[in-house]
């Protein structure tokens, strides 16, 4: 599939890229100064992990992560830029994040995890080594660009409008204008006029929708489930800088399918406590070890407070030599009285010198009193204003119930008590299942293990290597490390979910093909194919419950990819009886009436998995597949996949060659002792009648992978199934014809 190479997130890739011009750098850097937002490319070549391609567009990306104090920026590559249609590993742009405000450069990679799991789409990372013109610029997380190939993998189609919010946005009604709209959101898909009008009627309806109907009609237009859980992951991971707060980092896709908006999450780097590097500011040198401190260069004394400014926004004044850029450094370095400020003078700040805003401003940040009031700078001040920021700083950290939040989405939908309960139903799930030290930890120790070394040699990172291991495990002074804030928020999570919502009990387990993919087709046509029902003749997916008991899908999923497990949840109350086949169509369209997957079936074959919280119940990989030819279980249920050309959509898999068929209700069986430490008894009765020989029945005993570990026929009324050898573990006992037809089933507990 596209990307599945580049994406590898096993090891580390390695990115080269070549400019003709000698100052690339420098001609970067005046690109992104002069020309924001509208950065134009420059053209480079390319050579990713080793293959090789030409004419391709580079500039640097991103707003906030441009003002760390290194040359390592975020970059783009765009590979359709300069020769249209070219592609590396099926892609047309990547992007190249450079850990501003991650240390441990995995924060991104956490919460795009944490949504795969709950069933919401996201972007796909990996990290990357990054050479330019062979000079090792440093370690980049490599990310998946939200477009149309991220549509078709992610959603299963791309026809539909993709709008991405630029700018600070509560969603709010602006009127019928459109290009009131336009000034927040950038369409990214063909233009179309009439995508804005769509996008127009959906803050009408969010904003101005009549209490009374505002669920029937709002469900009309937005994808809901999957907006409740993106808002308990920002929760979770408090993520700030997002519509939680900000109204930012966000994109929001029309499916041309439903008509319905689904959003999409973007940017998570300032996510589980992240913080500007820039707050920071760079690593500070010891200026009494400085060489020019030593040998007398320097003319101050080493504890003086503006030297160690110079020394660490200068290096070169404190390893190499005491310049006339050093004497002049130090001067601009100095202090300046409050009413003295360039900016202040100039009044580019809006602000009186008396402000204590504007005084907290400039001593966090001394452009914005020596050069000048730009955005950084009002943004400063307004996240101080209104005590916004990263919890380390001000201990703002989200509740988990949001009702009272200001954001016009996120009030509104929790105003409505299903919705509500649904949105603390999918946290019963995540904090059981997800947001746990057990799942989480291992995988920070492994992406540490795996980056350290290359790490350590980036020059250019704006993190020291010891800031690094304190964000992996424990955090310091300035940053809750990524253990310490999952350790420390995961109970108040719980003991807040508790005080607001009982989680119901959970449910007892599944085993192994207790309900399995049994039988689907991945090449369907109006000739023989079966119409869903919209008519149209797609793939589908059967499913078949091989329990006695009726079983919730309500935290199952299905995924047409081993890495994305949750890629397609079961709507919240799926229930498929005892003995029952269930039919999800995988086309893409979710909008339809009846279970519509959001992937497609690759007739040239794939991997196909059900799974259940983080049990996998079944999986297949097939290959190339025939036109209307199906892949069953025979026997129904319980035996291999085979291709068949006589499909049995919803019915019973098997080929009856006995004459004389049997159901359960045709005996009694019972099973004793269960538990039980060494054997349990198999009593079979027909009423009263001797039907053995006539219908020929075995007993299967089944481990809890699903495998038969002995199969044999009952000639007798009672049975004795030895248990010794076996490990203590829960076992299945089947009752089968002599066609394989599985007619009973039943759980045994093996005990000490």
């Amino acid at each position: 599939g596209q990307g599945e190479a580049l994406f590898d997130d096993s090891f580390v890739h390695e990115i080269r890229v070549y400019f003709e011009q000698d100052n690339f750098w420098d001609d970067l850097r005046n690109d992104y100064q002069t020309l924001y937002p509208d950065v134009p490319y420059r053209m480079a070549d390319v050579i990713i992990d080793g293959q090789e391609l030409d004419s391709i567009g580079v500039r640097i990306k991103g707003f906030s992560s441009y003002f760390g104090f290194t040359d390592k920026k975020s970059l783009k590559l765009d590979f359709n830029e300069f020769v249209r249609g070219k592609e590396f590993d099926g892609l047309k742009k990547i992007n190249l994040n450079n850990g501003e405000g991650d240390p441990a450069i995995q924060r991104d990679i956490i919460c795009y995890d944490l949504f795969n799991r709950v069933g919401v789409v996201s972007p796909r990372t990996a990290y990357a080594k990054v050479y330019l013109n062979d000079q090792y610029w440093g370690l980049y997380l490599l990310l998946e660009q939200i477009n149309k190939d991220f549509l078709d993998r992610s959603v299963g189609e791309s026809d539909g409008n993709l709008f991405k919010n630029m700018q600070n946005s509560d969603l709010a009604w602006l009127g019928q204008d459109t290009t009131l709209y336009q000034e927040t959101f950038q369409l990214k898909t063909d233009d179309n006029p009439v995508a804005w009008t769509s996008f127009v009627d959906f803050t009408n309806t969010l904003n101005n929708g009549p209490d009374s109907t505002f669920r029937e009609e709002f469900e009309k237009v937005f994808d809901v489930d999957r907006y409740l859980k993106t808002l308990m992951v920002d929760v979770a991971t408090s993520n700030w800088d997002s519509y939680l707060q900000h109204g930012r980092n966000f994109y929001l896709y029309e499916n041309s399918s439903s008509n319905k908006f689904q959003w999409i999450p973007w940017d998570y780097n300032l996510s589980l406590g992240g913080i500007f590097s820039s707050f920071i500011g760079p690593p500070a040198p010891e200026v009494s070890e400085c060489q020019t401190v030593l040998d007398g260069t320097c003319p101050y004394d080493p504890d003086d407070e503006t030297l160690l400014i110079v020394m660490t926004e200068n290096p070169s004044c404190c390893n190499d030599a005491w310049t006339i850029d050093c004497e002049n450094l130090y001067q601009e370095s100095l202090p300046i009285a409050p009413e003295d400020c360039p900016t202040i003078l100039s009044g580019s700040s809006p602000y009186p010198p008396t402000d204590s805003i504007f005084l907290q401003v400039i001593a966090f940040d001394s452009f914005c009193c020596e050069e000048d009031w730009d955005e950084i700078c009002q943004q400063t001040y307004d996240d101080i204003s209104e005590d916004i920021g990263p919890p380390i700083i001000n201990n703002n950290a989200f509740p988990v119930d949001m009702s009272n939040s200001q954001k016009v989405l996120i009030k509104r939908l929790l105003s409505i008590d299903e919705y509500k309960e649904r949105y603390y139903e999918h946290w019963c799930s995540f904090l059981e299942n997800d947001f746990t030290e057990e799942r989480i930890f291992p995988a920070i120790d492994q992406r540490a293990d795996l980056i350290r070394a290359d790490l350590a040699l980036d020059e250019n990172n704006m993190w020291t290597i010891n800031d690094f291991e304190d964000d992996i495990d424990q955090g310091s002074s300035f940053i809750p490390g990524l253990k310490a804030y999952i350790s420390s928020q995961a109970p108040r999570f719980r003991m807040e979910l508790a005080e607001n919502y009982t989680c119901p009990l959970v449910e007892e387990s599944f085993l192994f093909n207790d309900i399995v993919i049994n039988e689907f087709c991945a090449s369907c046509d109006s000739i023989y194919g079966i119409q869903d029902p919209s008519g149209e003749y797609e793939d589908w997916i059967e499913l078949y419950n091989n329990t006695d008991e009726v079983i919730n899908l309500s935290n199952a999923f299905l995924s047409d990819n081993i890495n994305a497990p949750r890629k397609w949840p079961f709507p919240i109350g799926t229930q498929i009886a005892p003995d029952e086949y269930l039919i999800v169509w995988a086309d893409g369209d979710q909008g339809q009436d009846g279970l519509h997957t959001n992937f497609k079936l690759d007739k040239e074959g794939e991997f196909l998995m059900l799974s259940h919280s983080d049990f996998v119940l079944d999986s297949i990989s097939f290959g190339v597949q025939e036109t209307n030819v199906t892949i069953a279980r025979i026997p129904n249920g319980t035996g291999p996949f085979q291709a068949t050309s006589q499909e049995t959509f919803g019915s019973n898999n098997d080929i009856i060659i006995s004459t004389q068929d049997i159901v359960k209700e045709d005996f009694t069986w019972n099973i004793w002792p269960n538990p039980s430490s060494d054997m349990v008894n198999l009593k079979i009765d027909f009423n009263g009648h001797d039907h053995l020989a006539k219908f020929k029945l075995s007993y299967q005993l089944i481990d809890p992978l699903g495998r038969v570990l002995y199969q044999k026929q009952i000639s007798e009324k009672y049975s004795t199934i030895t248990l010794e050898p076996l490990a203590e573990g829960i076992f299945t006992i089947n009752i089968i014809d002599e066609n394989a037809k599985r007619i009973a089933s039943s759980r045994i507990v093996k005990i000490k």
